[in-house]
């Protein structure tokens, strides 16, 4: 699916690493200045300890070691900074190799990643894709370009947000992927609606917010943002988004509209987000009381 791919790029392009280069450093963004490397969030005394199906594994020194799903791994590593995503389908393996650059912030801004399959014991490299990531001074993520390569051929999109008042009213994209029939348009509108909406005490992200990226490797973008890696979420949890498809005339080919649910802990954290009708929509979060000791990974 169109879209599929589009939000593939991006959650690609969302994996972790810990330093910064120099001329990201002189980059000084305002707000929250979380790092996914700590699972911690700003003003909040609690380390994510899972996310729906995915559970966070810490060192000792508290920076994560690795992130375990049903069917899949994240590994950390350091110096060089590095994840390896591991995923096992239908008895065949992918591996994608990505190093991210942060800011001053440490939000990310740049993302490089390489994907390769192993099938009969034979790794072959089969994509490579660049993302670059920009914030506005409050810590809001603003826009990301991206570069997608696979053999000969390269594609690229675009992704520009509205923020007023601390709220993600809408997302634009663009791209020049490959079509599809379930959803041949290059153009999306995402917009957003807050009626009756839940205070987001601690500007976390959620799945639901990041309709935008919805992509068939959308779960490590999701999970990193969840622990503060793309900024700050909005200050209200949306109560729904509209989806619209633009043909190349930029007329409407289709609108599709989603309405979303939350729960939240007593102090304010998140407990539960879905969006309704999707079975598989629906993340629980739980967290470690005390950050300062880390859950240490164990296999």
């Amino acid at each position: 699916m169109k879209k599929t791919f589009l939000s593939a790029m991006l959650l690609m392009a969302l994996s972790i690493g810990f330093v910064s280069c120099s001329g990201d450093d002189d980059d000084s963004i305002g707000g929250g200045s979380a790092s996914a490397t700590t699972g911690v969030l700003d003003g909040l005394n609690k380390r994510v300890k899972s996310v729906g199906d995915y559970t966070f594994y810490y060192k000792d020194n508290g920076l994560l070691d690795y992130i375990r799903g049903k069917n899949s791994v994240y590994e950390f590593t350091y110096n060089p900074n590095k994840i390896v995503y591991t995923e096992n389908r239908y008895g065949d393996y992918g591996l994608d190799d990505i190093v991210v650059t942060y800011n001053g912030s440490g939000y990310i801004s740049r993302v490089d990643m390489t994907h390769f399959e192993e099938i009969g014991g034979k790794t072959t490299k089969k994509w490579q894709e660049t993302s670059f990531y920009a914030y506005d001074n409050s810590g809001y993520l603003i826009s990301v370009e991206g570069l997608y390569k696979k053999g000969t051929y390269e594609g690229t999109y675009s992704l520009w947000l509205t923020w007023e008042n601390n709220l993600l009213l809408s997302v634009k994209s663009e791209d020049t992927l490959p079509q599809d029939s379930y959803d041949p348009c290059h153009h999306h509108i995402y917009t957003y609606s807050y009626e009756n909406a839940y205070h987001n005490k601690y500007h976390q992200y959620v799945p639901s917010v990041l309709r935008f990226l919805d992509i068939h490797i959308r779960g490590v973008v999701e999970l990193l943002a969840c622990v503060g890696l793309l900024g700050k979420g909005p200050l209200y949890l949306p109560a729904n988004c509209i989806t619209t498809g633009l043909d190349e005339t930029g007329e409407e080919y289709y609108s599709d509209k989603r309405n979303f649910s939350y729960g939240l802990n007593s102090d304010g954290s998140i407990y539960y987000s879905s969006l309704d009708y999707f079975l598989g929509y629906h993340f629980e979060y739980e967290y470690l009381n005390n950050v300062d000791r880390a859950a240490v990974a164990t296999w």
